[in-house]
């Protein structure tokens, strides 16, 4: 009797440590402090530090589908760097074109997503 309430208790406290781990992982997202946007043409640079603007800019971006497809493209419109509350940073390449209704491209090392059209009036708002 007392090696299977021994037994359980030690499954009892594994299971709790699990469940610990895996709320503690989950809620570690990390969190934007500023966005920094380059246009490549003319060297103009934004930095979204505002809340409100680095989500919709965020959504924007993350709303893209992954593809394995080799792309010939001209080089990037905008080079952007995702700067996170933790110090770390990511970099990617963005191509928006003038044309609102033509998809996007957004490139971090070798994946590459083709960013939904709905994106691009958003983009165009914030990086006018």
């Amino acid at each position: 009797m007392k090696k299977i309430f021994l037994l359980l208790l030690f499954f009892i406290v594994i299971t709790a440590l699990f469940v610990l781990y895996i709320n503690n992982t989950a809620s570690k997202s990390k969190e934007i402090s500023s966005i920094e946007v380059i246009r490549q043409s003319d060297k103009k640079k934004w930095t979204l530090s505002d809340k409100n603007i680095i989500d919709k800019f965020a959504m924007a971006l993350n709303d893209k589908k992954k593809t394995y497809a080799k792309l010939d493209i001209r080089p990037c419109d905008y080079s952007v760097t995702i700067n996170f509350k933790d110090t770390s940073s990511e970099d990617y390449m963005l191509w928006v074109d003038k044309d609102i209704n033509v998809q996007g491209v957004l490139m971090n090392g070798a994946s590459i997503w083709f960013i939904n059209r709905n994106s691009n009036p958003i983009f165009k708002e914030i990086l006018k």
